[in-house]
């Protein structure tokens, strides 16, 4: 899924951030503030050359406005790794306090199949997040 909006991605992994700590009633709800909480590219907008070489310019086009592409994150940290290649991002995933963009730094290389794959872990999270009852 490609979500061409920021808004809208960032409302989609809070809500989906949500159902993945388990708590019906969450007392701490992620900031939808964009001041505060950016989204984050795993794979950037504008990558430096040679250090994204996992994906082709196709792949790329493809592949960065996908929701398993994205994360939510503070705005400092966000904004220190902007471009940064995958391992040297890693760390700061690891240190967010939210669980989805902290699962990021257990992927061991970021290349079109790991995309694919936290897509279709985020879709299984929001058929429990958005059930619908036929």
């Amino acid at each position: 899924m490609q979500v061409a909006k920021g808004s809208l991605a960032r409302y989609f992994l809070r809500a989906l951030e949500q159902q993945a700590e388990g708590t019906p009633e969450p007392e701490n709800i992620p900031n939808d503030d964009p001041l505060h909480i950016n989204l984050e590219h795993v794979l950037p907008q504008n990558p430096k050359s040679g250090e994204w070489d996992a994906f082709d310019a196709e792949q790329r086009a493809l592949f960065t406005g996908r929701l398993g592409n994205l994360a939510i994150l503070k705005r400092t940290p966000n904004s220190d790794i902007e471009n940064l290649p995958f391992d040297e991002k890693k760390p700061v995933y690891e240190q967010s306090g939210y669980l989805l963009t902290k699962a990021l730094a257990r992927v061991p290389k970021w290349t079109p199949d790991a995309v694919t794959d936290r897509q279709k872990d985020l879709a299984k999270l929001a058929k429990k997040t958005w059930p619908i009852a036929l």
